[in-house]
């Protein structure tokens, strides 16, 4: 797991698969792979959804 990573409960990873920089992992998911930068990844399939941009609002 990398700087910035966010997991959901009940998130399972698998040995081998490594988070990314500010990558989000949903509820439930199954990791069995890499998970690159800035991605989300929902699904039992670890579907990415979408990769998100460096512009970040702070609030």
């Amino acid at each position: 797991m990398e700087e910035g990573t966010s997991i959901c409960a009940d998130a399972t990873i698998v040995c081998g698969g490594t988070i990314w920089k500010y990558a989000m992992i949903a509820t439930g998911i199954v990791i069995t792979k890499d998970v690159p930068d800035n991605t989300i990844g929902s699904g039992m399939s670890a579907k990415y959804k979408r990769i998100m941009t460096e512009q970040v609002e702070k609030i």
